[in-house]
């Protein structure tokens, strides 16, 4: 364990993935095992992901594939002479890969940490002794906590698009750009909505984007722009496509699903190793839905979850939802629905397509000022209900969200009023589960329901 902590963070996450990633999909029971023997802290995650269900199994290669892949691209991007930008999960990476930039998202780092290593809570600690406070969010501190105890990809730039939408977001860029001494590169954003607000913000992107320039030392072109953007706007299709297979009951989109779109959404859309996860996912719910299959034995309860949800060791809560006929519908995280199609026609065109796209990111979109305006958290939310169905709320309330800790009360009265439904409130970490472990959640679903008389 020691020994494997002296290697950088991106190079312990590659050696897990790129094997997991030669996996065949044939595998047996019999091979699985032997692999686990050869890997026995990975024997949960390994078991859920490639002996539960067929489909469930070709996602899984797939998003091995890209794992290693996006992996691969940041160890490597220091021989390859490639500059690496430090960028928030709200910021849209079109615009990297056209520059030939390297995005490190370290939510994507963290959350895979999480889920795939038995000792996340190390990054933590070092985040704190390196001068990051125990309450800011942990959605980057595994990441950050790597890079600044010089065991993770040192960045050449910091880059977010959203800051405001999460004060403590915000303040750990501003502080990694300090520390580590490299130049930041952020947007002022409105918190109010309307064409005035947005056509302002548009203006700050595009200044962005030529700093971007300046600092790639390179123009964007046209045609480049326009082959990242397209096969981005490939990834748009197939989420409205998985979007309408959540209608059938039971949802054929397993749980686990949403975060492997997640961790696609924000580091690799524009790339073809990313289309290839969304086009997975979707092939394999149409599968499921042929096959009648969703949360066993049968879907007892939908959740729709307001707020983020959890990344936790091995996948195990998702599982354990889908195998007590529970279906996990959508988070904050996950809700992609409001991106508009990007006109391809000209370089300005695309640009004010993807500033509308960084504009309608989660979070940023739903926690942008007022929670009643319009096109925001509660409008949303009762979208979800509209389009899904639903039979209760969750609500994870990291402790690092005060401003929506803020608001959640109004919010969630208001969005009870209008559609009826029940909302359970945890507090609780989204990746550090020393605050609050994985069997507590479990216990307080359980709870909700019998309370509730849910299913």
């Amino acid at each position: 364990m020691e020994e494997a902590r002296q290697l950088p963070l991106e190079e312990r996450l590659f050696i897990l993935l790129s094997t997991a990633s030669s996996i065949p999909e044939d595998v047996t029971e019999r091979e699985m095992e032997d692999l686990v023997a050869a890997v026995p802290s990975q024997a949960e995650v390994l078991r859920h992901l490639f002996l539960s269900d067929p489909a469930i199994r070709r996602v899984a290669l797939e998003v091995s594939r890209w794992a290693a892949w996006y992996l691969g691209m940041l160890r490597g991007a220091r021989e390859e002479g490639k500059k690496v930008v430090l960028s928030s999960f709200n910021t849209a990476p079109e615009v990297f890969y056209a520059l030939d930039l390297v995005p490190l998202v370290p939510e994507v780092l963290t959350s895979f940490a999480t889920i795939f290593l038995e000792d996340p809570h190390v990054y933590f600690d070092w985040s704190v002794e390196e001068g990051l406070l125990e309450t800011m969010c942990t959605s980057q501190r595994a990441a950050c906590g790597a890079i600044l105890k010089g065991l993770g990809l040192r960045p050449d730039l910091v880059v977010t698009a959203a800051p405001g939408s999460c004060d403590a977001n915000s303040k750990l860029y501003e502080y990694m750009a300090v520390r580590l001494g490299v130049p930041y590169l952020g947007i002022d954003c409105p918190t109010y909505h309307g064409e005035r607000a947005f056509d302002y913000y548009t203006k700050e992107y595009r200044h962005q984007v030529r700093r971007l320039e300046e600092f790639a030392g390179k123009k964007l072109e046209e045609e480049r722009l326009r082959e990242v953007v397209e096969e981005s706007e490939k990834c748009r299709k197939y989420y409205l496509e998985i979007n309408d297979l959540k209608r059938a009951r039971p949802n054929p989109v397993h749980s686990s699903f949403n975060i492997f779109l997640q961790g696609v959404k924000f580091s690799s859309v524009g790339t073809p190793q990313g289309t290839r996860v969304f086009e997975a996912v979707l092939e394999a719910s149409k599968d499921r839905l042929r096959k009648g299959e969703g949360a066993k034995p049968e879907e007892r309860i939908r959740q729709i979850w307001v707020y983020t949800g959890f990344y936790p060791p091995s996948m195990d809560l998702w599982f354990w939802l889908e195998e007590n006929g529970m279906s996990y519908v959508v988070d904050v995280l996950t809700l992609f629905h409001a991106e508009k199609p990007i006109d391809t026609s000209s370089l300005d065109t695309m640009l004010e397509g993807l500033a509308q796209r960084c504009w309608s990111y989660p979070m940023t979109r739903q926690q942008r000022g007022p929670v009643d305006l319009p096109d925001q958290w509660l409008e949303d939310y009762v979208w979800c209900v509209e389009q899904w169905g639903g039979d209760c709320f969750v609500f994870a309330g990291h402790p690092a969200c005060k401003n929506t800790w803020g608001g959640f009360q109004a919010f969630i009265r208001a969005l009870q009023r209008e559609t009826g439904l029940p909302c359970l409130r945890l507090e609780a970490d989204s990746w550090d589960f020393r605050v609050s472990p994985v069997s507590e959640i479990k216990r307080r679903i359980l709870e909700f329901n019998e309370t509730m008389g849910l299913g």
